[in-house]
């Protein structure tokens, strides 16, 4: 294991689908062009699992992307049973997993103890609005539809059909990983809700980059900050007029943006009472709850 006869420090960060994932990808993307003293900061990072960013920030190597926990594999605790019996009913959900496990358990915690893993998991109800609002338009048809009880291929037709019948079991196949994972390897893995990320991005960068082994300093953080800056909504509309299409160039109708509304309790006018109900008592097999996400402004 090369990594290993070099004492390699690795870093994951992994992000729930709809959860601040090109958002962190482009903010680390300038963050690291600064800490460079970089005058000419491209405008788009470099489309890598393994980012070039790593450097800047003392890791050896790092990776962004939709994945399960690295070392999943081999966990025979509890709920085991039940997660196996999860499905991600699109490949993209866990896309980054293939990748990371060619790298013979550099991001694995049970294997190498210098490597830090943080999650970022947006709450589930506000998840499922803004992946079928993305789904609507998406380019690639099998992210549009689900296969039903019949075998048969159906169109998605609802947040609450998406959520109920693919888009829960998706997203609890992902965040279990991470969660029954986090009990063993506390100091090694960090969940970061996105809905912190929103409300207090220097705050929540500053607490990723520094389970990371980063340190902020003053000076760093003024940089940090422009980073967020340049990585703002607003900032990512406009790279988005200079490329021509969405960030990641995967709407089929113009004038689409990858961005959209990132507050929590938009669920509300999408989900009922029912709804909310159903998530709980599924999440609850798992030993949660809704009560454990940020599910409100």
């Amino acid at each position: 294991m090369l990594w290993r006869e070099r004492n390699w420090k690795t870093a994951l960060l992994a992000t729930v689908p709809r959860s601040g994932t090109n958002y962190s990808t482009y903010c680390l993307h300038y963050y690291h062009h600064l800490l460079l003293g970089d005058s000419d900061i491209p405008l788009v990072p470099t489309r890598n699992l393994f980012a070039d960013r790593a450097e800047s920030l003392g890791i050896n190597m790092m990776a962004i992307g939709h994945t399960v926990c690295p070392g999943f594999d081999v966990y025979q605790g509890e709920h085991r049973a039940a997660w196996d019996a999860l499905t991600f009913y699109i490949e993209g959900h866990n896309w980054a997993a293939h990748g990371i496990s060619q790298t013979e358990g550099a991001f694995d915690p049970s294997v190498n103890p210098d490597t830090r893993i943080a999650l970022i998991y947006r709450n589930p109800l506000d998840q499922a609005r803004s992946f079928f609002r993305h789904a609507l338009n998406h380019v690639d048809p099998a992210v549009r539809h689900r296969i039903d009880e019949t075998g048969a291929t159906v169109g998605i037709r609802s947040v609450s059909d998406y959520l109920h019948t693919v888009g829960l079991d998706a997203y609890l196949k992902q965040y279990l990983t991470f969660h029954l994972l986090q009990n063993t390897y506390p100091d090694q893995i960090l969940m970061l809700p996105y809905e912190e990320l929103v409300a207090r991005p220097q705050a929540a960068f500053t607490t990723m980059l520094e389970h990371f082994g980063h340190e902020v300093s003053p000076a760093r953080g003024r940089l940090l900050e422009r980073a967020i800056h340049l990585a703002s909504m607003d900032s990512m509309r406009k790279v988005e007029a200079a490329l021509g299409h969405t960030i990641a160039n995967d709407q089929r109708a113009a004038g689409e943006s990858h961005m959209r509304d990132g507050s929590a309790g938009g669920w509300r006018k999408h989900l009922s009472a029912s709804d909310v109900e159903k998530v709980d008592a599924r999440l609850r097999q798992f030993g949660l709850s809704i009560g454990d996400f940020r599910t409100e402004v």
